[in-house]
């Protein structure tokens, strides 16, 4: 009898256990991460002001441009397609402390300039809630909200890339950023940043070369250097 009773309690015992290590997967596998930036990919980047008007020429309401960046390898690029600065590309070698400016078409010219300040980390500095499943783009994105001050920012990150940043496991990469002021509670949008054709992976140190066939020696030095390109608001600049 007593025999029997310990056998049935360690059966007991056992089946408890197993129960609570698959509720402890299951809360390990389906558990939110705030998204994080990725530290080396390629995008296009889309930033569109939502306080100028679309209908006028100047100032531009829409920015276009191509970006590969290495955080890791301390390399940046960004190639203007549209917007303020278009037909420019400038190059950050954070790892040689220099940067330069290439302006392409009929006024072509390439300016170089000191790189003397460190690389800014690409992160979101401030904690993030889980607002709601939501469709971006036609893309399954989780939706995160943060605020700070009057300011309140929207992050939707691609729930098919979650783990694939390599930053931290289970964040999804994220594919548009919203600004808005908020006033007396009421909302006013600012600026949006959207991710177009991600790809995440270390760059190839060959692509950030000066472009158009310029050499160092044919850049005029510029002394006070070149304004910060902000990628995905101030939280990934370069």
């Amino acid at each position: 009898m007593i025999k029997r009773y310990a056998k049935r309690r360690s059966s007991t015992v056992m089946v408890m256990l197993f129960s609570l290590l698959l509720l402890l997967l299951d809360s390990a596998f389906s558990a939110r991460s705030p998204p994080q930036l990725p530290h080396q990919f390629q995008a296009e980047v889309h930033v569109l002001s939502h306080l100028t008007d679309p209908r006028q020429e100047y100032p531009p309401s829409m920015g276009r441009m191509k970006v590969q960046y290495d955080f890791d390898q301390q390399l940046a690029r960004a190639e203007m397609l549209e917007g303020y600065n278009a037909g420019k590309t400038f190059l950050r070698r954070y790892d040689q402390k220099q940067e330069f400016m290439v302006k392409s078409g009929e006024f072509r010219k390439c300016e170089r300039a000191y790189l003397g300040d460190a690389m800014p980390v690409p992160e979101i500095p401030f904690a993030q809630e889980f607002v709601a499943m939501e469709s971006v783009r036609g893309k399954v994105c989780e939706h995160w909200v943060h605020a700070h001050d009057n300011v309140r920012v929207h992050v939707y990150s691609d729930v098919s890339t979650n783990g694939t940043n390599m930053i931290k496991a289970h964040a999804g990469v994220p594919i548009r950023l919203t600004e808005e002021n908020v006033i007396d509670g009421q909302p006013t949008m600012l600026q949006t940043f959207d991710f177009h054709n991600v790809h995440i992976g270390p760059q190839n140190v060959s692509s950030f070369a000066i472009p158009d066939g310029y050499e160092r020696s044919d850049c005029a030095r510029n002394v006070g250097g070149f304004p910060y390109i902000h990628a995905f608001h101030y939280y990934l600049r370069f």
